[in-house]
């Protein structure tokens, strides 16, 4: 297993057709300035090479620069008595194009054969029995604690984990990677550490399991002890719906930097211990790190636990907007 510099790749966690767009723009000039023109030029005099181009389909980047570094005097051959004269390359400045997004990103290149596969069941049995450490703690990666470098660290020197690589973006960085579960040809799941660019200290804040970590409800108070928080939200599901047919559920574990997930369509559950809950998040312990984690704007809708209850029991209503005097 080894590290590399290089550039992100389409089948990452994001596509990254915004980053296409920008290196094209900012090729293109550059190619342009380059490029001879191919409307017809006037007849040769004696000793001067006709270069007038023939007309053809494009050629390949990749193609074109092994032509050229191909080339042999042959391919350009001249008359035994005829003098190359120096063609005038017109130069102009490229545009500048503003790419913030387009930085070296580091990849860890150990190939998913090399990965330890393990079934979701083995991986929920690893996480729920605190292996190798406890929320917050998931990996050896703490929310608040670990810093970028670290995390990269941990996540490529474990074999459970391929495709570990760090996105940058203005706003927002990851650190991403994969877990190929068995059976063999199951696809592998992504997961990502998150942290923000701009961060003087350069910690992770929060990290992401979508699609992971599948257990009911019953069976996480068995590991982790009673929940802290319930948050449920009924919303429209198309934009501008103005039915509810929408739920989405929030467990939290506040003091363990812990929450897991549900969501569906009407009617709701109940908040029981059969409710099954995924995409677990890992984040600095109490309700200020969930807050800042999620970049969620309030926490009205979060009801303190009371045990087993109806979906409704933990609905926290609507506010009504007080009219203007």
């Amino acid at each position: 297993m080894k590290t590399v510099f290089t550039y992100p790749l389409l089948d990452s966690h994001k596509l990254r057709i915004g980053l296409l767009a920008g290196v094209f723009a900012s090729i293109m000039p550059i190619l342009a300035g380059c490029q001879i023109s191919s409307s017809p030029t006037p007849a040769t005099s004696p000793g001067v090479v006709d270069v007038t181009p023939i007309s053809h389909a494009p050629v390949p980047t990749a193609r074109l620069t092994s032509v050229i570094a191909n080339a042999t005097p042959a391919t350009l051959a001249l008359p035994p008595t005829a003098t190359a004269t120096p063609q005038v390359i017109k130069t102009r400045q490229p545009t500048q194009v503003f790419i913030p997004f387009l930085t070296p990103v580091r990849i860890s290149t150990r190939r998913p054969e090399e990965a330890t596969v393990l079934s979701k069941e083995e991986l929920n049995a690893r996480w729920l029995s605190g292996t190798p450490c406890r929320p917050p703690c998931w990996e050896g990666v703490i929310p608040g604690k670990t810093s970028v470098q670290e995390a990269f660290d941990i996540l490529s020197a474990n074999p459970l984990f391929t495709q570990v690589e760090i996105d940058r973006f203005p706003e927002i960085g990851y650190i991403v990677f994969r877990i190929h579960l068995s059976p063999v040809g199951f696809a592998g799941r992504e997961g990502d550490v998150l942290f923000h660019p701009s961060d003087v200290k350069q910690t992770v804040y929060m990290v992401r399991l979508p699609g992971l970590f599948e257990q009911n409800l019953g069976e996480l108070i068995q590991a982790f002890g009673e929940p802290s928080h319930v948050e449920e939200i009924l919303f429209p599901s198309e934009r501008g719906g103005t039915m509810n047919d929408h739920w989405f559920v929030d467990v939290l574990w506040a003091s363990q930097g812990l929450a897991l997930s549900a969501e569906g369509m009407i009617p709701p559950p109940d908040i029981g211990a059969d409710l099954p809950l995924s995409g677990a998040i890992y984040y600095p312990p109490g309700l200020e790190g969930y807050q800042a984690a999620t970049d969620f704007s309030t926490l009205y809708f979060l009801k303190p636990w009371h045990g087993y209850d109806s979906f409704e029991a933990y609905i926290v209503p609507t506010p009504t907007p007080t009219p203007a005097p």
